[in-house]
Formats: structure tokens, sequence, C-alpha cells
């Protein structure tokens, strides 16, 4: 029992040709003023029966596996970004078998090459207006019966203007 404090003034090395344990009971706390560099000729494992954070008050935080598959996984994961989220890659893919999108707010969907839908069907609904714009042709082409319905208010008293089709 009691305290022991090893001071090193100039360089400290601690070389071992087998195996290595460290087991602390309390708490393990590491103080390095400048940078820190650990190099793993194996596999690194860290586990903890808490929380784990990786945190960089001032820089940048980056999990690069190189040539490897970099997997991030939990039952709830939470990407929290204060302002952009870039997602980088030849082809992001969803892997489930139903996915939803959920937005409080506005959408912008901004494509400035082609933008294709490819779906077993698609269903669009507004309690709004809606508006569509064109800059060049439009082409429908429906390979069975097509149905419109328009329902209002001013139906019933003669709007002749409900449905309005204009070529200029």
């Amino acid at each position: 029992k009691g305290i022991r404090v090893d001071r090193t003034m100039g360089h400290h090395y601690d070389m071992v040709s087998g195996n290595k344990n460290l087991i602390t009971m309390g708490e393990e706390n590491r103080i390095t003023t400048n940078d820190s560099v650990s190099t793993i000729g194996g596999k690194l494992t860290m586990t903890a029966s808490k929380d784990i954070r990786i945190r960089s008050e001032a820089g940048s935080v980056t999990v690069d596996s190189g040539a490897g598959i970099t997997t991030i996984s939990g039952n709830h994961v939470l990407i929290d970004a204060k302002n952009v989220l870039v997602l980088k890659g030849a082809k992001i893919v969803r892997d489930d078998a139903s996915a939803e999108d959920k937005v409080t707010g506005n959408r912008l969907d901004e494509t400035q090459g082609g933008h294709n839908i490819s779906a077993g069907s698609v269903g669009i609904k507004t309690p709004g207006g809606s508006k569509k714009f064109v800059g060049q042709n439009d082409e429908t082409i429906v390979t069975g019966a097509k149905k419109t319905v328009v329902g209002g208010a001013s139906i019933p008293f003669g709007d002749v203007n409900v449905i309005q089709t204009t070529a200029t």
C-alpha cells in the first residue's frame, strides 16, 4: 500500500521482449503535452464496459482503414454535423429492405447531372400547392390507363378554368 512516483527528466524507455500486461484497479490518466504516436504491428482491440469518446478540442478526427473496410455500427448511430455533412463515395448504397427519411423542415435535392428515380411505384402527397417547372420538353409515357381527378370549391359553380392547357 502507498504511492509510487517515478520521475524521469530525460527520455524513458520500457522494452519488453515478451508479453506485457498492465492491470490498473482504479483510474488511469495519461497526459502528453506534445504528439502521441502508437504503432501496432497486429490488430488493436479496445473494449470498455461504458462509453468510449474520441475527441479533438480544435483539430480534426480521422478514422481511416486505408485499403480495408471501416465499419461504424451500433443499436442507434447518430452522426451530428453542426454545419455540413458530406458523404463521399463512387456509389452510396442503403442496404436495408425498407428505408425512411424524415425531414421536419424544408428539403432541397439538387442534382447537377441527370436525376433518375426507379421504383415499384411512386406516390407524392402534399397538403399544399404543387409546381413543376420544365426548362425544355416534357414527355409522359403511360402504358396503362391515366386518370386525373380535380376537386375544388369552384367546380360546382361552373369554373371552366379548373383544368387549363395553353400552348404559346
